[in-house]
């Protein structure tokens, strides 16, 4: 396999991301409380990376108070800047699934908050521009999957058209077959006979909950989380009228 035909490479890799700095440690807590209600960050606990050999698909995913990451796929790490970016990404993760699904939420509601999952993260701390949505900072994009970008933006219609049909579908169903839903559809390693690594949760999130952001800034935007109904009516003001979803009475 490429890891092992590859060790001393891998081992640079892992040198890099084990000589963090002061500044660096700087960088991610900067990106991390930008990229979360004001009120979320007063107490950040600590929080510990793992170097992991799982030999999966994932460059890294939360977990506790841990940051695992798969040495296997270091090679996604092309500068020490993706790293600190995908690093802030995971942490974001941390507190905004303490976030999503509020009680009695609407299944509708729910279909679109496991965009935010990744959506939110990829459009604050990897700073990813797509179709229609501007980046949030005047900077580069790090440690996103170019090709998979591309597939989007070549098929944005076309599933785009996918994710309205399962936001209106979800009307009616349990929570847990519209986690299914979004499990089954978005958040597979083949989507639309292409092999990807970065799910479509992750660009198509970052458009619909970036939207949001750019417009109306983080505060407002956590708030449509802890008041899901909020979401779509400030969605629909700013998105472009073919891609407006209709609000769910």
């Amino acid at each position: 396999m490429t890891f092992y035909n590859e060790i001393e490479k891998q081992l640079k890799k892992i040198n890099m991301i084990t000589s963090i700095s002061e500044h660096d440690y700087d960088v991610i807590e900067t990106l991390v409380k930008n990229s979360l209600p004001d009120e979320a960050t007063k107490d950040i606990p600590e929080l510990n990376i793992i170097l992991i050999v799982s030999i999966g698909n994932s460059m890294g995913w939360p977990y506790d108070h841990y940051i695992d990451y798969d040495i296997a796929n270091l090679d996604m790490f092309e500068t020490m800047e993706d790293f600190l970016h995908v690093t802030a990404h995971e942490i974001n993760h941390l507190f905004v699934g303490q976030m999503l699904a509020p009680e009695g939420i609407k299944p509708e509601d729910f279909f679109l908050q496991n965009f935010a999952y990744e959506g939110l993260a990829v459009h604050y701390n990897n700073n990813l521009k797509t179709l229609y949505k501007d980046k949030k900072y005047d900077d580069i994009t790090y440690g996103m999957v170019v090709s998979d970008m591309e597939f989007y933006e070549r098929n944005f219609d076309k599933i785009f058209e996918m994710i309205k049909a399962d936001y209106y579908a979800c009307r009616g169903k349990q929570l847990e077959e519209v986690a299914n839903l979004v499990s089954s559809h978005y958040e597979i390693f083949e989507f639309m006979g292409k092999k990807i690594q970065q799910y479509p949760t992750y660009y198509f999130g970052c458009y619909m909950w970036g939207l949001v952001d750019l417009r109306y800034g983080k505060e407002k935007l956590y708030e449509a989380i802890e008041k899901p109904e909020l979401f779509v009516q400030l969605y629909n003001s700013v998105a472009e009228d073919k891609y407006r979803l209709y609000i769910i009475l």
